[in-house]
């Protein structure tokens, strides 16, 4: 009478080579896994187990759980073994335990080990990062000068803007400056006018000569190095001279 292993099954797989999904150069990024997992005999399948497997199903289950976990490496990021690891064990252990379902086993604890990497491998990510963070850097730089251009503009916007302003404002001044100066002046012209020929009426002053010499003494009198006096001269002391023939 043929005896299966009762308890559970320890499989353990180093360096298993992968290959992974992911953006850039990770594509097709090979690497290696450790990976380790318990699996036992389904109690009810166990005839089933015999009659398809016998002694085999030992190895059946290792190529298996080998291909499931290739298969299923090669949809995961490579970044996400170590961002997200949690959940890349999670998608590896699922698949491990449908692939072994049909050969009658039950997978049981599930273990995600090291994540390794071959020197050029290495070298490649490396690289590949820090020439991402120099993309960052200098894209980051760009747009600094874009934000330090547009203040410089909208501040160069708002100077021109105050300019403009400020000339509209003097312009406006030295409008209503020189309009009322001129309407001052000729307010003062016209009061001029009008004061002279009141002065002249009250003078009895009508010829024209006679306006134009009191226009002359009033022009004499505003300077003060002139002296101007008058008096009156009777006619009986006045010399007066003759012409002989």
């Amino acid at each position: 009478m043929k005896t299966y292993q009762k308890d559970a099954h320890f499989v353990d797989f180093k360096e298993l080579s992968v290959f992974s999904a992911g953006k850039n150069s990770s594509i097709g990024l090979e690497f290696m896994l450790d990976v380790s997992f318990t699996y036992v005999i389904i109690k009810e399948e166990l005839e089933a187990l015999h009659d398809e497997l016998q002694d085999s199903y030992r190895a059946v289950v290792d190529s298996r759980a080998r291909d499931g976990i290739k298969n299923v490496a090669a949809n995961v990021d490579f970044t996400q073994y170590f961002e997200d690891r949690v959940n890349v064990e999670g998608i590896l252990r699922q698949s491990v335990y449908e692939r072994l379902l049909p050969v009658h086993v039950r997978v049981m604890d599930f273990n995600l080990g090291h994540v390794k990497i071959n020197e050029q491998v290495r070298e490649k990510q490396l690289e590949t990062r820090m020439q991402y963070e120099r993309n960052e850097e200098a894209y980051n730089k760009k747009l600094a000068q874009a934000e330090r251009d547009a203040t410089d503009l909208q501040v160069a916007a708002i100077s021109l803007q105050a300019t403009r302003t400020r000339s509209l404002a003097e312009s406006e001044a030295n409008y209503i400056r020189q309009a009322a100066a001129a309407e001052a002046d000729q307010i003062e012209k016209l009061a001029a006018v009008n004061g002279f020929a009141s002065l002249y009426e009250s003078l009895n002053i009508t010829e024209q000569k006679h306006k134009a010499s009191f226009d002359y003494l009033r022009t004499i009198m505003r300077h003060d190095s002139i002296q101007l006096s008058s008096s009156f001269v009777d006619r009986d002391n006045v010399v007066r001279t003759s012409s002989t023939d």
